[in-house]
């Protein structure tokens, strides 16, 4: 197994056909259809489902694959630029990724101690919803995260640490229905209306887990 097959499956994973996988990398459709069936058949599995008018998604296997086969860029990424601040005498660079519900005020304070005590690193910030966040990071486009992630995301490649536990409880006015009720199931709950904030997606979609259930 080849990195640059590797690479050459991620291009179509991200692109959802060999046809657009085909034109970003430059290379003709047939050569990389070659190179995939080989990779299937020296791995022995079927990593790609074709489904009508080209649309091509990852089977189970292909998961898995993908999974590794980002980290592996990830860390190509990662030498890539240590080797780079090195051969530019610069004392080297981190991106960190904030989620939408990650506090900013401790962002702020851990950002100043850290440039404090190393000032010859440059410290790059990107905002953005934690779950787009994290294929950030399994791709090596950012080095760290801080943010909330749904329970239901895959995260056994990850290493994480809990910064502090959040509590949410349910608001209504005052006479509301649900003010009288002590331990209301969830099918009570679903017939009516909830507002979730708009920049914590990763809670709505819980939500509409939960109740779906």
């Amino acid at each position: 197994m080849e990195f640059k097959q590797l690479q050459r499956y991620m291009a179509i994973v991200d692109h959802g056909s060999f046809l657009k996988a085909a034109k970003a990398l430059g290379i003709s459709q047939q050569a990389l259809s070659a190179s995939i069936r080989t990779l299937e058949r020296e791995i022995g599995v079927t990593i790609l489902d074709r489904g009508p008018g080209g649309v091509t998604r990852p089977t189970p296997y292909g998961r898995i694959l993908l999974r590794h086969a980002r980290a592996q860029e990830a860390a190509r990424l990662r030498a890539l630029r240590e080797l780079h601040a090195l051969r530019d005498a610069r004392g080297g660079a981190v991106s960190m990724g904030i989620g939408e519900s990650f506090a900013s005020e401790i962002i702020a304070t851990a950002v100043s101690r850290f440039h404090e005590a190393r000032p010859d690193i440059k410290i790059s910030l990107i905002e953005g919803y934690s779950e787009d966040l994290l294929e950030k990071l399994r791709r090596g486009q950012i080095d760290f995260l801080a943010g909330s992630i749904g329970f239901d995301v895959e995260t056994d490649d990850l290493v994480q640490m809990t910064f502090y536990s959040r509590q949410d409880v349910v608001v209504a006015r005052r006479g509301h229905p649900l003010a009288d009720m002590e331990n209301p199931e969830l099918d009570q709950l679903a017939h009516y209306t909830w507002l979730v904030p708009a920049s914590r997606p990763s809670d709505k979609e819980a939500i509409l887990n939960a109740f779906a259930a």
